[in-house]
């Protein structure tokens, strides 16, 4: 593996929101490493090329129809939910919980969302007011379950199905009885793909984490893995930061890694919010390329702009309609089902392919075909 001396005119900023662990963190106590990358072989550099470019235009393709659930439960009506988002101020935990209101009302469900400020307490506070308010069901969005394992356990015992979407929990008897989930470790491949195929088969990669979230463990995994598989990739710095403070940390962070080494032509950071203001940080003369793992609106616009260049996108909304699909499963006296939820890398090559002014939401009607499921004539 070499790493490229030359600036190959392109950073590559890559976004996912998720729940994590130390996995996907640093090796040192200051929140701060390096770590090399590439498989040190070596191999056509034009077939390498090539190989990246298969792979990211693959990840690029739409989803051609409909792959979630085609039959289930009838919706049981009256039920009372809470909806507990990581945080409002992440485009990426505001969409879902935006959602929640129209996937219950679909259900014929009260449902109250709650803001969980990416403060933990405020995420065990409102479980264990659930608890005694003696809600039907509780569903976690980005939230770890080993944050809040006494709250849910709690609720386990009250006889409260507790669902999850994307918190990368597994299943137990006293956490989550599902949890929804996207290929997160694809994601991260889709990204470093497109940064090795944009970059000539090379990149010089900063990778940037908040490890309070584990979905970020199977993107960063997934970029590393597809880096590994570039013979001229190389992963030069590693940095933590929280979601609290990432709006105001991560363009410090990210000035300081390019000040450290230049070389610098592909940033891959866990969500996109925090990297909006970090955008303008990134020197005038270099061409930004930034993707966001939640295909939210600013993004979207800034790739139609000519702005910055991808996004490996979720679709949110679709995730959040099976959350509630599953949760209403379980109160027909059913298991929930392993959900297939569709993600897309969105670039410059084929954004006029998304509409314009919304966030990706699957490029399929998720909404028409789970109140078709729900309705009276689907029983």
């Amino acid at each position: 593996m070499r790493t490229g001396k030359r600036r190959v005119g392109m950073v590559l900023v890559a976004a996912v929101l998720g729940v994590g662990v130390g996995a996907c963190g640093s090796d040192s106590k200051s929140g701060s490493s390096s770590a090399g990358g590439g498989n040190g072989t070596g191999g056509d550099a034009a077939a390498s090329v090539a190989q990246f470019e298969a792979a990211a235009k693959k990840a690029m393709e739409p989803t051609a129809e409909w792959i979630g659930p085609t039959e289930g439960p009838k919706a049981v009506g009256g039920k009372r939910i809470m909806f507990l988002s990581c945080s409002f101020a992440a485009d990426g935990c505001k969409r879902p919980a935006d959602a929640a209101k129209a996937a219950g009302k679909a259900l014929g469900w009260d449902v109250n969302v709650v803001d969980g400020k990416f403060d933990q307490r405020v995420w065990n506070q409102a479980i264990q007011q659930a608890v005694d308010q003696k809600v039907d069901g509780i569903i976690l969005d980005a939230i770890a379950v080993e944050a809040v394992s006494g709250a849910v356990e709690r609720a386990r015992k009250a006889g409260i199905p507790v669902g999850s979407f994307d918190g990368f929990n597994e299943q137990s008897d006293t956490g989550v009885v599902y949890d929804i989930r996207s290929d997160y470790r694809a994601q991260g491949r889709s990204l470093a793909n497109y940064a090795a195929w944009k970059g000539g088969g090379k990149a010089t990669a900063y990778l940037l984490n908040a490890p309070e979230f584990k979905v970020c463990v199977e993107q960063i995994v997934g970029a590393q893995e597809a880096f590994e598989e570039c013979p001229t990739c190389e992963i030069v710095k590693k940095d933590d930061f929280t979601g609290a403070e990432g709006p105001t940390r991560v363009p410090q962070l990210i000035s300081s890694a390019l000040a450290q080494h230049p070389n610098i032509t592909t940033i891959i950071a866990p969500y996109d919010a925090a990297l909006l203001n970090a955008v303008p940080n990134l020197p005038e003369s270099e061409k930004v390329t930034v993707g966001a793992y939640n295909g939210i609106k600013a993004w979207l616009q800034l790739i139609r702009d000519g702005k910055v260049a991808a996004t490996s996108a979720e679709a949110k909304e679709w995730g959040t309609y099976a959350a509630f699909d599953n949760l209403n499963r379980v109160f027909a006296g059913q298991e929930p089902i392993e959900q297939k939820l569709p993600i897309r890398l969105i670039t410059k090559e084929n954004i006029d392919e998304i509409p314009e002014g919304q966030a990706w939401t699957g490029d399929v009607d998720y909404a028409s075909h789970f109140a078709e499921i729900w309705s009276d004539s689907a029983a």
